[in-house]
């Protein structure tokens, strides 16, 4: 890093939809920053026509991209996986030798995530992490995670348990900050769309109760996914005035299997949809006018108790964060999956968790980021890490 530069060059990586929704406020924050350079490189299922080619709600938010590093796209097995992993590390090694990041900025826990952090730390490259500490012992995305906590130099946790947790990693307590969540950034500037723009938008009807579904892939679990959709689509099937708008799983191992036997299920069915991708806005419309959400996603323990929507958190994926009373955790069971959809559109249930709040909620959180990030001496960071 050089000092003597007139501007501090900071980079961004995003590989898939949910993680470039939280980032992207943050990144325009610092717009007008004269001191600043942001850089944004993306990679991952952005690219790919299969998982909605979201690059292109990059450049609908007049976003700047400065590379795009194209993955293998064929399959999603883990042999292709490992090839796309060594074009990221080859395409970020070419960036960062060229242009000497001061700082890269990662959000999250997937795989292109941890290779940008790898490299980074070769380059001694500072990063700052947003959201670790957080568990999901169902998918591998749980071990990246912690893995880039430990490559990390600023941490950016969601909750008061989460720093807690960093800092029992061994973590420089003076460099974990608990913000919350960027979910909630700029809410109060958030555009919401209305029903019928969305139905004719997207193509679906809704009815009096209606639905959002995610389902990701469970990589550390050994129960196939077709045994799993099919407990959920004979659910599903049983509740024939209620809409179920479907969304794509990411570009995790298995993904493409799922959005697959989605596709082929919700064919003959004039109560259910797919959408590969709605953006923030839109998801965030969705929610609002939706009786609850089912599904996988962090999404569903983070952003929706925020609405005051019931979740119906499925599997392992997402075991061991912490989540509110309007989550209920649900194994794959069709009984029990149809009392919880029940039990959602209950008035009881409305009641209790009228007054819910995400745990995840903090005011302010771009503006205590970007505090710390301007303000944080970034030369040898890199060898000043740990308490000790």
């Amino acid at each position: 890093m050089n000092s003597f530069k007139s501007k501090k060059n900071f980079f961004f990586i995003t590989g898939s939809r949910a993680e470039y929704g939280l980032l992207k406020d943050l990144i325009n924050s610092f717009k007008n920053d004269k001191k600043i350079s942001t850089n944004l490189v993306v990679t991952g299922s952005h690219l790919l026509k299969k998982f909605g080619k979201t690059i292109n709600e990059i450049n609908n938010d007049k976003i700047k991209v400065f590379k795009k590093i194209k993955i293998f796209s064929k399959t999603d097995n883990p042999k292709d996986i490992s090839i796309s992993s060594t074009k990221v590390i080859n395409g970020l090694s070419n960036i960062f030798e060229k242009k000497k990041p001061d700082l890269l900025v990662v959000l999250g826990d997937r795989y292109e995530i941890f290779l940008s952090c790898f490299v980074a730390t070769l380059f001694r490259v500072p990063i700052a992490h947003i959201c670790g500490g957080e568990e999901t012992i169902g998918s591998y995305d749980n071990q990246f995670r912690h893995a880039i906590t430990k490559m990390a130099h600023i941490h950016f946790v969601t909750n008061k348990f989460y720093k807690k947790k960093v800092e029992r990693m061994g973590e420089n307590k003076k460099k974990v900050f608990n913000v919350g969540s960027l979910a909630f950034s700029n809410f109060d500037k958030l555009k919401f769309n209305n029903k019928f723009d969305l139905q004719k938008k997207y193509k679906f009807k809704l009815r009096k109760e209606n639905f959002l579904v995610t389902i990701h892939s469970e990589t550390l679990e050994k129960f196939p996914s077709k045994k799993r959709l099919k407990i959920i689509f004979n659910t599903f099937e049983k509740f024939k005035d209620f809409s179920f708008i479907f969304t794509a799983a990411n570009s995790d191992q298995g993904g493409n299997e799922i959005n697959r036997l989605i596709k082929n299920f919700i064919k003959k069915k004039i109560n259910m949809y797919f959408i590969d991708s709605f953006g923030k806005e839109d998801y965030f419309s969705m929610i609002r006018l939706v009786s609850g959400v089912i599904g996988n996603s962090s999404s569903g323990i983070i952003e929706v108790p925020y609405f005051t929507k019931g979740s119906i958190n499925l599997g392992q994926r997402q075991l061991g964060r912490i989540s509110s009373k309007s989550v209920i955790n649900v194994d794959y069971n069709q009984k029990d999956l149809s009392r919880s959809i029940l039990k959602i559109i209950s008035k009881k249930f409305k009641l209790k968790i009228k007054k819910n709040l995400s745990p995840y909620y903090k005011k302010n959180t771009i503006r205590n980021i970007k505090k710390v990030l301007t303000k944080t001496n970034l030369e040898n960071i890199t060898l000043k890490r740990f308490n000790f």
